[in-house]
C-alpha cells in the first residue's frame, strides 16, 4: 500500500496514465525528468488508470513490464487505480 506520509519533504510528481493511450509517449519525458532529478530527491509516481475508454488493458502484473519495455520506465508505478 502506498502511504503518502513516506514522501514527506520530497518533491513528488503524480500522474495517471494508460499504456495504450495516445498520450503514452509521455512516459519517455517523465522518465527523462525522473533521471535528471531523482538524485535531488524528486519522485515520479505513475497511477495506471482504466477509466478513460479502457485504455489500460494490461493487468497489474503486466503494466509495469509494458511500460519498461516500451518506454524504459524505472520510476514507481502503482496498481491500476480504476478498472471500469
Amino acid at each position: 500500500m502506498l502511504v503518502m506520509e513516506n514522501f514527506k519533504g520530497k518533491v513528488v510528481l503524480i500522474f495517471n496514465t494508460a499504456a495504450t493511450c495516445g498520450l503514452a509517449p509521455q512516459f519517455d519525458g517523465l522518465e527523462e525528468l525522473y533521471q535528471k532529478y531523482k538524485y535531488k530527491g524528486m519522485l515520479v509516481l505513475g497511477f495506471p488508470c482504466n477509466q478513460f475508454m479502457n485504455q489500460e488493458p494490461e493487468t497489474n502484473g503486466t503494466v509495469e513490464e509494458v511500460c519498461k519495455i516500451n518506454h524504459g520506465v524505472t520510476f514507481q508505478l502503482t496498481e491500476i487505480i480504476a478498472d471500469y
